[in-house]
């Protein structure tokens, strides 16, 4: 998803240079009178859009053709039910935010450092994953009847979209689109993104050095009680081995695992992916407040014969914005409270003072991205990008 570029899939035009594949999603039935997913848009090599091929029409579609304005309104809808599925319910509610939330509850005891670390960041969490779970997920529910599928293809969408999940940190996620540093420098999904992930990634190191020995301690067992987290390595604390353990198994056809060595250097991006997540990632894929409300813009689903969103399609968009508009607190918010010194002891002053460190650290990050912005909305074909606005952020997944 998102620009890569071109593969040599079907169709590919011999000018194309990047290519946004959201095709797959043309193998499952819709309900008659509307237009099944499935497309996939072509750009060149200044990220001018070129061509589209349509999985419904199997034809590929230039600027020129009478089908254009067409298969871009299908292309929007592809693209708004992909993101709202797979990536924001399935992968960041269900997956990520979920089991990162239980793995906590059942394994770390209350004063863990890392249930600490971890605890403003599934705030609410079970609350919104159960309520979006009885009133997103059902046949019949407004999710089902605000996108097109069929019953028995809702039902396999949702299951081939967990089942497609594995284990990514965002800057893999960005290197294996295979573009070139000059190419990413002018993507904000990459500049931003890893910007932010950067700071979260510092804000963990330095609260895992305060609990933990620094480094990559692969055969440090023997060493301190293993029941002590401050024993030294990572690999020491029975109850972040529990953790640990707990993504190997936590559903059959699901693969969640995480790398099978618990070294530091993994502890550290395994939280960090989690923070990155249910902060920047959902307010990527979950703010469409902006997109929706306007019924040509991403309208869920299409008849073949309409480039806008139909009067229900419409509605059921309004009342799902409604429904799930209700905030967290933000992520930077003052988070002490949760870190007092019966529960730390001697290390609390090195808590607040990194507590201290991560919010200054975001609000610089803020201040770079609204200088860049600024550069953007002055640039042709470019807008402002909020995704990564840390102000923008809030702490855990809200529905």
């Amino acid at each position: 998803m998102y620009y890569s570029p071109v593969t040599g899939s079907f169709q590919s035009p011999v000018d194309a240079y990047y290519e946004v594949d959201l095709s797959f999603l043309g193998c499952y039935e819709v309900r008659r009178k509307y237009e099944r997913y499935g497309s996939i848009a072509f750009f060149d090599k200044d990220r001018s859009l070129i061509a589209m091929y349509c999985t419904s029409k199997k034809q590929l579609v230039r600027p020129h053709d009478i089908d254009w304005m067409h298969v871009k309104a299908h292309f929007r809808s592809t693209m708004v039910a992909t993101c709202t599925l797979r990536e924001h319910l399935c992968h960041n509610h269900f997956i990520i935010s979920n089991s990162f939330m239980l793995s906590t509850r059942q394994n770390l005891s209350s004063h863990h450092p890392i249930r600490r670390l971890l605890k403003p960041h599934f705030y609410n969490t079970a609350d919104v994953n159960w309520n979006a779970q009885h009133m997103l997920i059902p046949t019949h529910g407004i999710a089902f009847k605000l996108f097109a599928f069929n019953e028995d293809a809702w039902r396999r969408a949702f299951i081939d979209c967990l089942r497609c999940y594995r284990y990514e940190t965002f800057p893999a996620f960005i290197e294996a689109k295979g573009m070139s540093s000059d190419e990413l420098a002018t993507l904000p999904l990459a500049t931003d993104g890893l910007d932010l992930w950067n700071v979260i990634k510092t804000y963990v190191t330095r609260y895992l050095s305060i609990f933990y020995r620094k480094g990559d301690d692969h055969d440090d067992r023997s060493h301190g009680d293993s029941h002590d987290h401050d024993s030294g390595a990572v690999s020491n604390d029975a109850e972040l081995v529990a953790y640990w353990q707990y993504f190997s198994n936590l559903q059959p056809g699901i693969d969640t695992a995480l790398p099978v060595a618990m070294t530091w250097s993994h502890v550290v991006d395994h939280l960090t992916h989690c923070i990155f997540h249910v902060t920047g990632g959902h307010e990527l894929f979950g703010a469409i407040v902006e997109y929706l409300d306007d019924p040509s813009l991403m309208p869920a689903k299409l008849s073949s014969e309409s480039d806008v969103a139909d009067v229900q399609t419409y509605f059921l968009q309004m009342s799902l914005i409604s429904l799930t508009g209700k905030k967290q607190p933000p992520l930077m918010s003052d988070w002490s409270h949760l870190h007092s010194k019966d529960i730390h002891g001697d290390k609390h002053e090195a808590v607040l003072q990194t507590l201290a460190l991560f919010k200054r650290d975001l609000q610089e990050l803020n201040e770079v991205i609204i200088q860049r912005n600024t550069v953007r909305s002055q640039t042709p074909r470019m807008n402002a990008f909020c995704s990564f606005l840390p102000t923008r952020l809030e702490c855990s997944v809200s529905v």
